[in-house]
């Protein structure tokens, strides 16, 4: 058919050759022509189109001048039923959308004269560019449809044509593979010249210059045989230097024939679809989606509306928006339908969208709001100056009774100053003490009116500015033009978050699903990286002047890896990065600012990027790693016949932290570890143990660590123990609110959870949550699997733990590389929506304990290692914040809970000193009543007054330190006595004063002698403690052998202590062995205070003391 098709076109140019000379200055006009639309996707979508948008007549919307009142009018004027892709010619009526788009097409070409006869002219050509990057090729009709025209009772157009508006246009609708036969032309449309065949170079040569229509096909294919290219192979292997060096062809046909093989290239990456079902009346659903049928449908609207502006201005049909906004919400559906697990980052990015589906007359409001608008601010406006004239009135009573006052007062002042000023000196004076106090209470008044008058001028100034802006918008609003910057379209987005969370996947999908146009593939900022200098910065401004041609369209250019082209600039940049850069910059809302270009970016590193470039990103969006409840959507892509469904809930706890790319991955791996099972084993079940292990190799292979460890090794450890589940969940509690809060004392085995309740008089009050420790739960690494548990109940995205590990694993050995990993870690967990992050402060902050040695005891002094770490920290740890929901609504869907944002921040700690320094810092975490109560009481106990059994003396706890307490820890012993009679020394005391007070009284009498005297004064050193041998004494500072702290004990328990004290026992047992000797006793057995042995062996004699309450008789 092909080669049918350019044997007629030569035959047709052979025909004309003789007239050319003749019919050279002539232009002929044709009375017929048909208009021949090939319909590409066979769809009722497309055909539901071209019948309500290309068919519908300007001239009666014109007329109407009513868009929105009328229903579309159909411009085919034949009353059969048939459907348009019946293969019917049928006349176009004057004044449709096509009708005026061929006229006014033909009419800007004015004469069609190619050089030689045409059987066939495609309106709406495809633009193809060749530049510096590559070959761009567009089609307007956006592969929907081709717009042909051919001529009706000729095979050929004239060599020289053109059409007047007596020329008649006839429509012929044909569905691909229907083959046409339109006058005497028969034309195939089940080849597919769009994408020239490559069977052959003949073939491909042929395709070509029959989709260009130029009749060029043998004189192409003998100047390449003449370049020694035989085959397509040849050509597509040509290098750019090579096409260069080509002499035979000319530079219109290298640059065709160069296109189409650079275009074949790309195609041809693609990945093929399936065959259509025949009987598949949505036969072309595998190509393209429905959102991008929809925005193709919608660009091709812009485009008619492009050409035609001044015809449908003068119908009274608006511009449509740059995008549709259907596009915006079924892109994003179909998305995740696709499996893309967004966790609410499409519904950030549809606001971005949001300004591309509006235009002018969306900022008007139709005249019913409008009324009703100026109505609600009119009545406002009644009732604001009501209020203010109120408050005149009340200020004017104010100033009246305010200056009343003053004039009393100086009139008061005036009558007796004297008295006034001599007010002190008079006492007896009753006069001016009632003046002073009405002048007193005078001023207080006027103190009191002049807050008053304050708070009025307050209330009155927000009443007149609210008054002041209703008129003016009322005012202004009647002759305001529409400010098209309320809905400026945003410049383009940047996506940034860890690798492997689908951000290049996203990226490319989604602006031709929403309807933007590429003006270059989806590429890597490397590959804009060109050896010479400005090459690269060609480039670019090459590919951002693409948009210029399509002025109608919303165009973007998707980048990966952006920040390697826009760096952020400091004194050490490179000239030529600050040069890519530059040209970036001057296109977004620069010199050269390209309005209807959008750049869609991603990176990795988006805290390394230029700032001017970050501003103009007017969307951020932060992709992070799937929560819980996406992970598991991602791992039910498993069959179930390959993984029990009854595993799947341990498996997504396991993998947490996992990115999207890591659990594709673990899905593949599970799935081939299962068909090679089913090979040997037909009944073969995958056990929890084998699959926690292809996690750990997946965890490892993408460096996903919790700790030390991956988390799949560590539930290997204790995967055949019993786990306490339930306990370990953070789930909503009736009227309480959680605060994102956790502290885990490892010492005390406690878990503390805050929570905001609110009480019955609406005020809120802060609880803490209460949970005990296993035995296990002795350390981080213990710890591990409570906090994934508590991380998969809030259905959190992320869970950062910060410990020594992390630093070491960085290399942070010192300072500054500590607080780079520590913020780089913090703004990735405050990037989540649901996030918890971890601190072990014992391993971070780090406790320094020094004992010091003295002579008054021991002592020991305790302070923080890393105090910066530590405010760092407990900043951070304030920061925590649950979201409460909007509703307290118990059966609030789990899709909206999960909305919510959450920070939470867990403290583990073990040190003592280190926990109360972090409950007493600023953030004031709520510690248990308990605690506080116990720490009450022992501060309390530490400031309270107590004495000393020791030493007799008052001392208070906090105050009580070594050295403090000088007191004797024995018993006291009788020296005069033979027997060294014993006692305690409060009795010794007692005796010593008694016997003084009896010596007093004699003296008093005068009934005593010197003997005496001199007697009771050697008395009185009788008594010694076995201690130290010192002297009881009654008065001064009797001191004491033994220094030490203050001790809470009653008396007994301290006479108790020193009387049985063992050493001194021993002690006295020797003295008073020493004292027989001395006297020449053997051996005393009547007295009670002697106690034999009992064995008739020669060994020693024992004596103990009797003393007051003692067991030893």
């Amino acid at each position: 058919m092909q080669v049918q098709y350019s044997s007629s076109l030569k035959r047709a140019n052979r025909r004309h050759v003789n007239t050319e000379k003749q019919s050279a200055n002539e232009t002929e006009l044709p009375s017929q022509i048909t208009c021949y639309i090939h319909v590409k996707q066979n769809r009722a979508s497309v055909e539901e189109f071209i019948q309500q948008f290309l068919l519908q007549s300007l001239i009666y919307q014109q007329n109407n001048h009513n868009y929105r009142s009328h229903k579309v009018h159909s411009a085919i004027s034949t009353t059969t039923t048939s459907p348009l892709s019946s293969n019917e010619t049928r006349p176009l009526a004057r004044g449709c959308v096509l009708d005026m788009f061929i006229r006014t097409h033909l009419s800007d070409r004015g004469v069609v004269n190619t050089g030689f006869c045409l059987t066939k002219l495609q309106l709406a050509e495809p633009l193809t560019i060749e530049d510096e990057f590559d070959t761009w090729y567009f089609d307007y009709m956006r592969g929907m449809f081709d717009i042909w025209l051919i001529p009706r009772n000729t095979q050929t157009f004239p060599l020289k044509w053109s059409i007047n508006e007596d020329t008649e246009i006839s429509l012929n609708i044909t569905s691909a593979g229907i083959i046409t036969n339109i006058g005497n032309n028969n034309i195939s449309t089940g080849g597919n010249i769009d994408r020239p065949s490559t069977v052959s170079l003949e073939r491909f040569i042929n395709d070509i210059c029959q989709k260009e229509n130029n009749g060029n096909t043998d004189k192409w294919l003998a100047e390449l045989h003449n370049e020694d290219i035989q085959s397509y192979t040849h050509l597509a292997n040509l290098k750019f230097s090579e096409w260069e060096q080509m002499k035979t062809l000319s530079i219109n046909a290298r640059k065709i024939i160069k296109s189409y093989v650079e275009r074949e290239k790309i195609l041809s990456s693609e990945v093929k679809k399936t065959n259509k079902s025949e009987n598949d009346s949505d036969n072309d659903a595998n190509l393209i989606s429905k959102s991008q049928l929809i925005a193709y449908l919608h660009q091709i609207k812009l485009y008619f509306h492009y050409i035609l502006s001044e015809q449908f201005a003068q119908a009274g049909i608006p511009q449509p928006a740059k995008i549709n906004h259907q596009c915006v919400d079924l892109a994003f559906d179909e998305m995740r339908t696709e499996g893309f697990a967004d966790d609410g980052l499409f519904d950030q990015m549809k606001s971005f969208f949001l300004p591309l589906t509006m235009t002018k007359k969306d900022i008007n409001a139709t005249d019913k709001q409008y009324s009703q608008k100026e109505r609600e601010l009119e009545e406002k406006l009644i009732s604001l100056r009501s209020a203010r004239e109120k408050l005149d009135i009340k200020l004017a009573e104010i100033g009246k009774t305010y200056y009343r006052l003053s004039d009393e007062i100086e009139h008061m002042k005036s009558i007796s100053p004297a008295n006034l000023t001599n007010s002190r000196n008079n006492q007896n004076d009753w006069e001016p003490v009632p003046i002073r106090q009405q002048l007193d209470d005078l001023r207080n008044r006027m103190n009191e009116l002049q807050s008053r008058r304050s708070d009025y001028l307050t209330q009155w100034q927000k009443e007149n500015d609210a008054i002041n802006n209703i008129q003016n918008a009322l005012e202004n609003q009647k002759h305001q033009n529409n400010d098209i910057d309320l809905i400026k379209p945003n410049r383009g987005f940047i996506m940034y978050g860890p690798p492997g969370t689908g951000k290049s996947e996203i990226m490319s999908k989604l602006s031709a699903r929403i309807g933007i146009t590429m003006v270059a593939p989806s590429m890597a900022a490397g590959e804009l990286d060109r050896p010479l200098v400005g090459e690269s910065e060609r480039i670019i401004n090459d590919i951002c002047m693409r948009c210029h041609r399509l002025p109608y369209l919303m165009c973007c250019v998707a980048i990966d890896e952006i920040d390697s082209l826009a760096p952020k600039r400091t004194d050490e940049s490179r000239h030529t990065d600050v040069s890519k850069l530059s040209v970036l910059l001057s296109v977004i809302e620069g010199i050269k600012d390209v309005r209807n270009l959008m750049f869609f970016c991603a990176t990795n590193r988006i805290h390394m990027m230029d700032k001017a470039f970050l501003r103009r990103m007017s969307g951020e969006f932060f992709v992070g790693r799937p929560s819980s409840h996406a992970r598991k959507l991602i791992l039910s892509g498993i069959k179930w016949w390959h993984l029990n469904p009854e595993m799947l809930e341990d498996l997504t706890m396991a993998t947490t932290n996992f990115s999207g790319a890591a659990l594709r991955a673990l899905r593949r791996s599970i799935t081939t570890h299962c068909i090679n099972a089913f090979l040997t084993n037909e009944s073969y079940e995958i056990s929890k143990r084998t699959v926690l292990e292809h996690a750990h190799e997946m965890a490892l292979k993408y460096r996903i660590m919790i700790g030390a460890e991956t988390l799949p090794a560590l539930i290997l450890r204790t995967l055949n123990q019993s786990l306490p589940v339930d306990r370990w969940n953070v789930e909503d509690k009736p009227g309480s609110v959680y605060s994102g809060k956790i502290l885990i004392n490892l010492s005390m085995k406690k878990v503390y959870v805050e929570a905001t309740i609110t009480e019955n008089n609406n005020e809120q009050k802060k609880i803490v949550y209460q949970d005990k420790l296993t035995e296990k739960e002795t350390d981080l690494q213990g710890l591990i699997e409570r906090l994934v548990y508590y991380g998969k109940s809030r259905n959190v995205q992320l869970l950062q733990l910060i410990d020594l590990n992390l630093l070491l694993g960085e290399s942070a050995y010192n300072e500054e590389k500590k607080f780079e990993i520590l913020r780089e870690r913090v703004e990735e967990f405050t990037s989540y929506r649901r996030s918890m992050i971890v601190f072990d402060l014992d391993s971070l902050i780090g406790v320094n304990k020094s004992e010091a040695y003295a002579a008054l005891g021991n002592s020991t002094n305790v302070s923080l290692v890393n105090h910066n770490v530590n405010i760092y920290i407990q900043e951070q740890f304030r920061y925590a914040y649950c979201q409460p929901p909007s509703s307290t609504n118990e059966k609030q869907e789990k899709k909206e809970l999960d909305k919510l944002k959450e920070k939470w921040s867990v403290i583990v700690v073990r040190d003592p000193y280190l926990y109360k320094q972090f409950c007493n810092g600023d953030h004031q975490f709520t510690r248990p009543p308990e605690e506080i109560q116990e720490e009450e009481m022992e501060h309390r106990r530490a400031e309270e007054k107590n004495i000393c059994a020791q030493c007799k003396d008052y001392y208070t706890e906090q105050d009580n330190k070594m050295g403090q307490c000088v007191h004797h820890d024995g018993f006291v012993y009788d020296c005069s006595s033979f027997k060294l009679e014993t006692c305690g020394q409060a009795e010794a005391i007692q005796k010593l004063v008694t016997e003084e007070a009896q010596l007093l009284n004699r003296l008093n009498n005068n009934n005593i002698t010197n003997e005496q005297k001199e007697r009771h004064e050697k008395t009185k050193q009788r008594f010694k403690f076995i201690c130290c041998n010192q002297t009881v004494q009654t008065s001064g500072n009797m001191g004491g052998c033994k220094k030490g702290k203050h001790q809470i004990l009653t008396d007994n328990e301290w006479e108790s202590l020193c009387n049985h004290n063992e050493y001194y026992i021993n002690k006295w047992n020797k003295l008073s062995r020493a004292f027989d000797a001395n006297n020449g006793i053997a051996n005393i057995t009547q007295r009670g205070t002697r106690m034999h042995s009992t064995s008739t062996s020669n060994t020693p004699t024992t004596f103990r003391p009797k003393l007051p309450n003692s067991n030893f008789q």
